[in-house]
């Protein structure tokens, strides 16, 4: 619990950054935690919401590759056991919301 809670809505983020010492917002039905000022949430979430595009960009790019891979591999006995277990990975990454 938290013995003192105050909820602050403010367009000035100098008055944010002089009276808050914890951040908490509700994104997505979740509220999301941060300590520190206005000023230190806001640089961590960019810092998060950065991180999360660039490990998007490189799930999609492996994606993109073992598509690739699948369909190159024909009929050749030695590359559809790989072709399957590709498959594989790419089937639990649908099923993680990372592809459609």
């Amino acid at each position: 619990g938290y013995d003192k809670i105050l909820v602050i809505t403010s367009h000035s983020q100098d008055f944010l950054n002089g009276v808050c010492s914890n951040i908490m917002v509700l994104q997505r039905s979740k509220l999301k935690y941060w300590a520190g000022n206005y000023e230190q949430y806001v640089k961590t979430r960019t810092e998060q919401e950065t991180n999360q595009m660039k490990l998007y960009a490189k799930q999609q790019e492996e994606i993109k590759h073992a598509k690739e891979f699948i369909a190159s591999c024909g009929t050749f006995a030695n590359l559809v056991r790989q072709a399957k277990s590709r498959q594989k990975m790419l089937d639990k990454m649908e099923e993680a919301g990372l592809i459609e």
